[in-house]
């Protein structure tokens, strides 16, 4: 039995769809966007974590948010992903 989402990926891509039938997997690109938008979701997500109450300042949210830039990576900063 084909299921709507088989149907769906087989429309959109026939190869893809002969792909996963066979049980083998597409090729991986990366982009660096990609990886810069991992990133920066997962600087938002420690800011959240580390935030305790309500920030007193936009300094302090800055402050904050270059901890945890250096932490991750300085490239968010410097723009080099």
């Amino acid at each position: 039995m084909i299921s709507a989402s088989d149907l769906n990926t087989f429309y959109q891509c026939p190869k893809r769809w002969y792909w996963l039938s066979e049980g083998i997997e597409g090729l991986k690109v990366e982009h660096s966007e990609a990886e810069l938008g991992k990133k920066v979701h997962f600087i938002i997500y420690l800011y959240f974590t580390r935030l305790q109450g309500k920030p007193n300042s936009i300094d302090e949210i800055k402050a904050l948010v270059n901890r945890i830039c250096v932490e991750v990576g300085d490239d968010i900063q410097t723009g080099k992903y």
